[in-house]
């Protein structure tokens, strides 16, 4: 680093005579402009173009000795920045604590810096001895409480007897209470409840507007396929079209149960059966057939193929 009218004194060992060191001559950045060294803090091509001039440097040692020794807070200074500078030269510890202490830790995090390990491990320490007098004094007092059994497990360790009895206790008067208010407000409860299933279904009829039509018609309520169109639209599924799921599937699991061959329960008359077949022969496809009726597409070509082989 660069400075004018700077110099740094040692002492050697056997003499107490100070000699001047002139270690700038030497530097890399002799030449190069001071103010590149001082960048600003989120100027990060300046702090780059700082930095490759000390990679070179062959007395960056001695610049950061300068630069620790004058307590320089500010600049590159050895191939370190700001930060690293105040760090190994110890600005950034809390001042009037010392580190490595519980008050040490506090002033880092009034200061808004991150605490040091030395300071963490303090109030770490701090902390389990703080936990474990009060432990004490929990059963001193009352030879065990359900705080007791808190700061048992704070510290990590299983809770005593009397501290593990008096939280289960704790926990048996919190169960009773919660129920005993269950049971004083079981009305108001039960009423809002009536309320919500209320407008519930208020919202449910004003939201479906049942399609009319004869049953054969896809998705006419009251049918299962009614209720699976109300799922296709995703609104809410009327009271009859819930019906007549719930018949179908009980019909379903009859069938099955009897052995008979599990198709739609929905039956086609004979006209309808010829009006399908004439359709098919006019080329229309097997879902607007089976859309058409109310069938399945297996029902379809199952009709097809019995009048096809009459």
């Amino acid at each position: 680093m660069q400075l004018r009218n700077h110099t740094i004194v040692r002492k050697h060992s056997s003499s107490s005579t100070a000699i001047v060191d002139d270690w700038r001559d030497q530097s890399a950045c002799r030449d190069a402009d001071p103010e590149t060294f001082f960048p600003h803090p989120t100027d990060t091509r300046g702090l780059a173009e700082a930095l490759d001039h000390c990679a070179v440097c062959p007395v960056k040692a001695a610049c950061l000795e300068f630069a620790l020794a004058t307590r320089q807070e500010f600049g590159v200074w050895g191939g370190l920045t700001e930060t690293e500078v105040r760090e190994r030269r110890g600005l950034n510890r809390p001042r009037g604590k010392s580190c490595g202490t519980d008050g040490g830790w506090r002033a880092h995090k009034s200061h808004g810096t991150e605490p040091c390990q030395p300071c963490t491990d303090a109030h770490a320490e701090w902390l389990t001895q703080d936990r474990r007098r009060r432990l004490d004094d929990e059963h001193a007092a009352a030879g065990g409480t359900a705080y007791g059994a808190t700061l048992h497990k704070r510290l990590g360790e299983p809770a005593c007897p009397a501290c593990l009895a008096a939280d289960l206790d704790r926990r048996q008067r919190a169960a009773e209470q919660s129920k005993d208010w269950r049971n004083q407000n079981k009305g108001t409860v039960n009423a809002r409840r009536a309320e919500a299933r209320r407008q519930a279904r208020e919202t449910r009829q004003i939201s479906v507007q049942p399609v009319e039509g004869p049953a054969n018609v896809t998705g006419a309520c009251g049918t299962n396929n009614g209720y699976h169109r109300h799922k296709r639209r995703s609104i809410p599924v009327c009271t009859p079209c819930a019906d007549a799921k719930t018949i179908y599937e009980r019909e379903y699991k009859q069938r099955k149960a009897d052995g008979i061959p599990v198709t739609n329960p929905r039956k086609v008359s004979e006209e309808q059966y010829g009006e399908i077949v004439r359709r098919r022969g006019k080329g229309e496809t097997l879902m607007s057939l089976a859309g058409a009726f109310g069938i399945s597409k297996t029902q379809v070509r199952r009709i097809i193929r019995e009048r096809t082989a009459a």
